[in-house]
């Protein structure tokens, strides 16, 4: 369009602002039928909520030769910017960035993965898995392997829930067809399965948010991923991500809801040598801090045991330590994520338009939760002492058949009286949790 036309005046609504229950970006323009470097006038109303503002806002930004929300912007400045798009609040020093620095994609091959063709037949959550064919330490020998499918909003490190048949190099998916021989699955770029890297939520109305890849896994295409060309730059580029910098050049690159791999790319990269390995220390310790809240949960595969399990009389006070340490952890990774923001706005020079707070809704580590998290405890004990006195009664029906008279009587004395214990601990857990 801009190659033909010239913007004369454009006026941005709210997203909101005539559809309460949608999010709809919409915009109303003049356009001139000849392409000339004209100063259009663009007024952004963003900031404001309601239809009835939208009107006595861009009112008041015409009449005005002095407002935040109205600018003027000669079209040459959308020229700087790979595809052109009409971002008119930029300054010409950070459209400038497209210019001087290099894209992403020079330092990174981004790119989407696997689709199966069918999700149910293909995926599981590894804890449904027999634990022994699940691939962890990148044993290509093994039927299941780790698969990184986007998911919720979440930094650094997480969403590994899921596990993937990729036996015999994913000879299933790989020749899974239609009746006419059709096939039904993608398995692209394959070459990129099974390496070190990093991962991101394509599909999702939060901000751009990466995490690490460890070694060994596999990624779906709404599990878009990345791999460094230089492994060093692998941490730079994790912190690169997940700063505020990257997220102003993606506001309007990935303007939608879908970050994808194409967008992604065309974020302008500027490696400070200087600062590399202070900010691969900081990411690395971000990544580890995400890590251990990520492992707190049993929907982790290293999740080792319950939080509340500690050497101390009462779960009140072993609950009061895991709150520490919660607290402790979120207000370290907040921290950390500030530093990284201060840095890299220093190094793109963006002091004027970006500041480095970071608010807490943003800080992806969970905090521990009284009403939530310790009624857990209880209710996961007796869940367990439940599943144990099924698994002596199925014992006991498997081997019933084959052994002595005595050794049978034996079997059901000690599970009768471990039915009774069980019965005896789940009163007392549905009083303590009552």
């Amino acid at each position: 369009m801009l190659s033909e036309n010239s913007l004369v005046t454009l006026v941005q609504p709210e997203y909101h602002a005539f559809f309460k229950e949608a999010f709809v970006p919409i915009c109303t323009f003049v356009l001139t039928n000849c392409c000339m470097n004209y100063a259009g006038k663009y007024i952004q109303l963003a900031q404001f909520t309601g239809a009835e503002e939208q009107e006595k806002r861009t009112l008041d930004a015409i009449m005005s030769s002095s407002c935040d929300y109205k600018f003027t912007v000669k079209q040459s400045l959308f020229y700087q910017i790979p595809d052109m798009p009409i971002a008119y609040w930029l300054k010409p020093s950070t459209a400038e960035l497209f210019i001087n620095g290099s894209l992403l994609s020079k330092y990174a091959d981004l790119r989407q993965g696997l689709i199966t063709g069918d999700n149910d037949r293909f995926l599981r959550f590894w804890s449904e898995c027999d634990a022994r064919k699940i691939s962890t330490l990148n044993d290509r020998n093994k039927k299941w392997f780790f698969y990184h499918k986007g998911g919720e909003y979440r930094k650094w490190y997480g969403n590994m829930t899921l596990v993937v048949n990729w036996e015999n190099d994913g000879f299933e998916i790989v020749n899974f067809r239609d009746d006419k021989g059709k096939q039904r699955s993608r398995p692209q770029n394959i070459r990129y399965y099974l390496q070190e890297g990093f991962t991101w939520t394509a599909l999702t109305v939060a901000d751009f948010n990466v995490r690490y890849m460890p070694e060994g896994g596999i990624f779906d295409a709404k599990g878009s991923s990345g791999f460094c060309n230089e492994k060093d730059n692998l941490k730079y580029i994790i912190g690169l991500c997940n700063s505020k910098v990257s997220m102003e050049f993606l506001s309007f690159l990935a303007p939608t809801m879908d970050y994808s791999a194409g967008a992604v790319g065309k974020v302008p990269t500027i490696i400070c040598e200087e600062k590399k390995a202070e900010i691969s220390n900081v990411v690395t310790t971000n990544i580890e801090i995400s890590k251990a809240d990520w492992d707190s949960y049993e929907t982790s595969w290293d999740f080792q045991h319950h939080p509340l399990l500690r050497s101390v009389p009462t779960i009140a006070e072993a609950f009061t330590q895991w709150q520490a340490e919660c607290d402790e952890r979120f207000n370290q990774l907040k921290a950390n994520e500030e530093e990284l923001n201060r840095i890299f706005i220093d190094i793109y020079g963006l002091q004027d338009e970006l500041t480095p707070e970071v608010e807490d809704k943003d800080v992806t580590v969970r905090k521990a939760d009284r009403e939530i998290f310790a009624p857990s405890f209880p209710m996961r004990s007796a869940v367990c002492l439940v599943a144990t006195l099924w698994m002596w009664m199925v014992l006991l029906m498997q081997v019933a058949n084959g052994i002595p008279a005595s050794m049978l009587l034996l079997l059901r004395i000690r599970i009768t009286s471990f039915r009774f214990a069980t019965m005896n601990t789940l009163r007392m857990i549905l009083s303590v949790c009552s």
